[in-house]
């Protein structure tokens, strides 16, 4: 454990990777991949102003929409389930590919 605090106060970039899992994990993770792992066939990222925002919740597979309400409910404490930002979208790639990441 003191060598991650160490690790994180020498190195401001790992630091940084800690505290902002999206930024991380935007640079290091194909969103194709994010959308074809969590989503049903055929789903598409929405796209405003050239940039990935999001696609609708209801195309998520069965098994990654349990894990989906279970971040709503006790992680980002979010009302609006119908669609999946891109950060919710890497937040949960995180979680089931087994990631590690800081929340907290």
């Amino acid at each position: 454990m003191l060598g991650i605090i160490m690790d994180s106060i020498q190195k401001p970039e790992a630091r940084a990777s800690r505290c902002y899992p999206s930024k991380y994990l935007d640079a290091n993770v194909d969103l194709d991949e994010v959308i074809g792992l969590l989503c049903n066939e055929g789903t598409e990222w929405k796209i405003n102003k050239d940039m990935l925002v999001y696609f609708k919740a209801n195309a998520m597979k069965n098994n990654y929409k349990v894990w989906y309400h279970f971040l709503a409910a006790r992680l980002l404490s979010m009302k609006h389930l119908s669609d999946v930002t891109k950060y919710r979208a890497l937040l949960l790639y995180a979680i089931v590919s087994g990631t590690s990441i800081n929340v907290g």
